[in-house]
């Protein structure tokens, strides 16, 4: 049967060493990253309460009509609470003075709806000027020139008697009318020229134009009337509100740290580890030399073998092994060398 090489004690440990403070240290970190000591080693502390700053004024609310205290806007109430950091405070009420307003209708002819509406002013708006007209009452007459006219008796007649009828006489002829000259030119009718049985004549004075005549017809203005109202609305007085806010700080206390128990490691002999006789110097590292080597530090002399049954992890950590009383306390080296 071949007996495999006996695990030395001090490279045992060089192992479980760092990883029994590795975990020490995971353990620490994963309660809260602040208690952790210089060195990364955990660091235990008592927990500590939230600390709640003063209250300070910070601004008015809005004004409004409505005196029911308005409700904080964050919800939270309780001086303990860390989500109470603003609250509404004290309440301030101002008067505010009624009104009254001045109302124009405007030009209207009717009074607008409502209560209240007198008249206030009056005007004439025309729609249409007022016109005149010349209408007909006798139409134009033209004039009418004098002429006259001269009879002629039958002279186979024998002396002619007058006077002549006009405009015929069976005894005689008239002559054309004639417009210019003739005897008795201020004359009118039938006349006799001179004496006896003198030529007999016919005269019209004739007539002058007579003009149209016309009556002027006056069309008055087309107008209406408007008239302006006017009214007084007055709007009564009424009291509004606003709060004072008030904000504070809150810090959150930190949770309390415990560390976990770290596993004791036997300290190592700087000088000689494993008793072989070898002496090391301190922050070397010693290595294993070939088996059965006498100057193997890791060798363990056959007559300081308690059996010839390799040394196993569970050996070395039992706590009667060689080195290790049971009644020592157990002690976490300040630092190890893991060699690696």
């Amino acid at each position: 049967m071949t007996t495999g090489r006996p695990i030395h004690r001090f490279s045992t440990k060089r192992v479980i060493a760092p990883l029994g403070v590795m975990a020490t240290v995971v353990a620490c970190l994963a309660i809260t990253a602040p208690t952790q000591a210089a060195d990364g080693s955990c660091v235990p502390a008592e927990a500590t309460d939230d600390a709640f700053g003063a209250w300070e004024w910070s601004r008015f609310t809005e004004w409004r009509s409505d005196p029911t205290t308005p409700a904080d806007p964050d919800g939270a109430a309780g001086e303990r609470d860390r989500a109470n950091v603003i609250q509404v405070g004290e309440q301030y009420a101002e008067p505010v003075p009624g009104s009254a307003e001045i109302q124009h209708s405007g030009w209207v002819t009717a009074m607008p709806a409502g209560d209240g509406w007198s008249k206030f002013d009056y005007r004439t708006v025309t729609d249409k000027a007022a016109t005149t007209e010349q209408v007909l009452v006798a139409p134009a007459v033209p004039a009418v020139a004098g002429s006259w006219q001269e009879f002629s008796p039958n002279k186979d007649l024998g002396t002619f008697e007058g006077p002549p009828a006009y405009p015929t006489d069976p005894r005689g002829t008239w002559s054309g009318s004639k417009t210019d000259g003739g005897p008795q030119q201020d004359a009118s009718g039938v006349f006799l020229n001179g004496t006896g049985n003198g030529s007999w004549f016919y005269r019209s004075q004739g007539t002058p134009a007579v003009p149209a005549v016309y009556r002027t017809v006056e069309h008055p203005a087309e107008t209406h009337e408007e008239i302006m109202f006017i009214r007084t609305v007055a709007t009564p007085g009424h009291t509004e509100y606003h709060w004072s806010v008030y904000e504070r700080t809150v810090t959150p206390g930190e949770p309390s740290v415990v560390c976990p128990p770290v596993d004791p490691i036997d300290p190592v002999d700087p000088v000689d580890p494993v008793g072989s006789g070898t002496v090391v110097e301190p922050g070397s590292v010693v290595e294993p030399g070939p088996v059965g080597d006498p100057g193997d530090p890791g060798r363990v002399p056959a007559e300081s073998d308690e059996s010839d049954e390799p040394q196993t992890l569970e050996d070395v950590d039992e706590p009667t092994q060689q080195g290790r009383p049971a009644d020592r306390p157990a002690a976490l080296p300040l630092s190890i060398d893991a060699g690696l």
